[in-house]
């Protein structure tokens, strides 16, 4: 919920560049491979990854937009809570390997049995953390949901937040070296298969379960993209149990995520005091509902650009000086387009979209009119970001995202205790406009290298 792939603080949810690591990858190994799928495959691969894009976001918005629709608003905020908890352990449980696994998938396209090898070894290894982090999370659920100080978070929610963890973390790592070797079809129909399997169960698992069904539902959908990609490849994952363990594969493949590794931990980090802090106010719960709801509308008008663009911004590698900054231009008038109308919109139709969910909602006009104002800085910070991906300054990049980690950190302790869920989105507000008045100043300069390299997540 809060923080659904892709994580709140720096989404993508979490905020992960794997567009442009997807195209990038794309055409070194096009380079390689002498374009083995001909002309415009690069741009059909493009299309391929943004439809899954969109519907595995939709899967997520789904859940939320119902569960908000459904539940009461205070144990909906508990939901939210449990949400957030879940994504905090995730990047623990998935160590990296979502990125390790499409780089080198995709650095061994060329020899089938090896990659496949590589593969077979990645979910070995993504089994291995994943039962660590789920036996860690069980043992210590009392521990990591203290911070948050809500009783609600009881044994129940454990269990159904452990299923997910699970079922999330397996299901990306998979699809992760699926992207690698460029099966972008079988992402997309398991991606569908995801959505149906939620829109199924969500209404029955919420009616019987409330906030533990609503968890079910998720790991049902995590669940049946899982089992698609692996029903579609079980001619080489039924070897999954029977391989032995590589552990040098193993290593290299936990050593691969670097800085992406440590700045989702950070975002997750970042994310769930925020939610805590909220959570400890004297509507609580009541705050974190109206925050979920607000930030899932930012997400709304967000998501086409962000989907979008890496198809465009995959060109920077390759393009000079004048061609790089009409990109550039083009891409920022397109966010002006697709983000800033809509987001104009959101504020003027705020009553009628809170009145949606019919759940007093009403008093959350100021916190929809912030978010859908922090939507325009938000794209700017992510799509020039992705400028410095794919320039190959990755560095630069982390660096960014270590100072925007900052900005939220100091400012929201403050801010949230004074005027709760306003005071985060505030917060948001300053340090993404910060970051895109930053980055947009470093992206004049051009880059000293066209190398794509390995980027970050965010």
């Amino acid at each position: 919920m809060a923080g659904s792939a892709r994580l709140s603080a720096f989404r993508g949810e979490g905020r992960a560049c794997i567009g442009v690591m997807i195209l990038a990858e794309n055409k070194s190994w096009h380079r390689r491979v002498g374009s083995k799928f001909g002309p415009g495959s690069l741009e059909r691969d493009s299309a391929w990854s943004l439809g899954t894009n969109l519907i595995s976001r939709a899967s997520t918005l789904l859940l939320l937009f119902y569960a908000a629709a459904v539940l009461p608003r205070a144990e909906f905020g508990v939901l939210v809570l449990a949400q957030a908890t879940v994504y905090l352990i995730f990047p623990f449980a998935l160590a990296g390997l979502n990125l390790s696994g499409t780089r080198m998938a995709a650095s061994y396209a060329e020899d089938d049995k090896l990659a496949w090898t590589v593969s077979v070894q990645s979910l070995q290894v993504t089994l291995a953390t994943t039962i660590v982090a789920v036996v860690c999370t069980a043992m210590g659920w009392h521990w990591i949901t203290r911070i948050a100080g809500r009783e609600e978070l009881d044994e129940g929610i454990r269990w159904t937040s452990c299923l997910q963890l699970a079922t999330l973390t397996l299901s990306t790592s998979v699809c992760s070296v699926m992207t690698g070797f460029k099966r972008f079809r079988v992402l997309l129909w398991a991606s569908i298969a995801g959505l149906v399997g939620m829109a199924i169960s969500v209404p029955y698992t919420i009616a019987t379960g409330g906030i533990r069904g609503a968890q079910v539902a998720a790991s049902i959908c995590h669940g049946a993209t899982m089992a698609t990609v692996l029903v579609h490849n079980r001619r080489h994952y039924k070897r999954i149990f029977m391989a032995m363990p590589d552990f040098e594969m193993w290593r290299r493949l936990l050593s691969v995520g670097g800085p992406t590794y440590f700045v989702t931990i950070l975002a997750g980090v970042t994310n769930y005091l925020a939610l805590s802090l909220m959570a400890r106010q004297a509507n609580g719960t009541l705050d974190l509902a109206a925050y979920a709801v607000c930030d899932r509308v930012r997400q709304v008008l967000i998501l086409p650009m962000t989907a979008a663009a890496p198809a465009a911004l995959s060109h920077l590698s390759s393009a000079g000086g004048a061609r790089r900054s009409g990109i550039i231009r083009r891409i920022e008038g397109g966010a002006a387009v697709v983000t800033v109308l809509p987001s104009i919109l959101v504020i003027a139709a705020g009553g009628f979209l809170l009145a949606l969910f019919g759940q007093g909602f009403d008093d959350s006009r100021l916190l929809l009119t912030m978010a859908a104002v922090g939507a325009t800085p938000y794209v700017l910070n992510t799509l020039y970001g992705y400028v410095l991906i794919a320039d190959g300054r990755v560095s630069e990049r982390f660096g960014f995202d270590l100072g925007l980690a900052a900005i939220l950190l100091v400012g929201m302790v403050p801010l949230i205790s004074m005027y709760g869920a306003e005071g985060y989105v505030g917060t948001q507000l300053l340090g993404f406009t910060a970051a895109a008045i930053a980055l947009r100043s470093r992206i004049r300069e051009s880059p000293k290298t066209n190398d794509p390299g390995l980027v970050s997540a965010r």
